[in-house]
């Protein structure tokens, strides 16, 4: 997968049969629509918990633009009631890569049974996952997001070998879509949506309107592709407070008390000695 304006320089004996990206790259910065990059970033802002992981999403998109061969190792998980624009987001990168990149499952057995559906995909939402259906495929899921290939199998057919090169997004309205352990939390940037906020229904109006702008589509596109990601660590995602709360609740309970006492919690000579 390539930006049309930089094909990829390969062997010419070489036979690429990836489809280029849907943008077309605008050159020219004002040549582009100087609202496309803040009306995204407002999208994001709401489904971020804190400016950091905002930040770091901007730069995962942008990086998967650039580099779409280097695997990040890193998934998107947004825990949130509906309406939030989850769908939204995913309609966005769609846009600009092309459907023919991306693919939207509810049924997360989809990922290892004749799973066909990934084949040749760069960006694939897992939409409405419930608790049941993460404790069944995390360790499936936690393969796809590592392994440099995947087996693609198909009803009938011979399966075959593919380049991983798939991005993954979970989406859920359950405040628990993944058991998160140690090498869960290594691979997840995880974001609890508030519940006190929602963008206004007139935003998603003038932003669904603009997402059928070519002009608008390109310019988001190529303001993307021309961040500078020399100091970005894409397999380094922020902790957020979410995910720490998380991980507090799973800790075993005497594992919870010496950490109280080296932390200093407790004062008195009857637990520290």
């Amino acid at each position: 997968p390539y930006a049309s304006h930089a094909p990829p320089n390969l062997d010419p004996d070489t036979l690429n049969t990836a489809r280029p990206y849907a943008f077309e790259y605008i050159p020219n910065v004002a040549d582009r629509d100087p609202l496309a990059m803040v009306s995204f970033r407002q999208l994001l802002g709401e489904l971020s918990e804190d400016q950091e992981g905002l930040e770091y999403m901007i730069k995962y998109i942008a990086h998967m633009l650039q580099f779409p061969l280097i695997r990040p190792q890193i998934m998107l998980m947004f825990k949130s009631h509906g309406g939030t624009g989850k769908d939204t987001f995913t309609l966005t990168i769609s846009r600009m890569l092309g459907e023919w990149h991306c693919v939207t499952i509810a049924d997360m057995d989809l990922l290892v049974n004749f799973n066909s559906i990934l084949a040749n995909k760069m960006f694939v939402t897992n939409n409405e996952i419930c608790g049941k259906q993460g404790v069944k495929h995390v360790e499936s899921l936690k393969n796809l997001l590592t392994a440099e290939r995947i087996i693609i199998t198909f009803k009938g057919k011979e399966a075959y070998p593919q380049d991983n090169v798939a991005r993954q997004v979970l989406y859920s309205n359950t405040p628990n879509p993944l058991p998160i352990d140690s090498a869960v939390c290594r691979r997840i940037l995880s974001n609890q949506v508030r519940a006190d906020r929602q963008l206004p229904s007139t935003f998603f109006d003038d932003y669904y309107e603009a997402l059928e702008n070519e002009r608008w589509v390109n310019s988001l596109a190529s303001d993307l592709y021309d961040i500078d990601l020399s100091e970005f660590a894409v397999r380094s995602p922020p902790l957020t407070a979410s995910l720490k709360t998380k991980m507090q609740s799973n800790i075993h309970v005497v594992h919870k008390l010496l950490q109280d006492i080296a932390e200093g919690t407790f004062r008195e000579k009857v637990y520290t000695k």
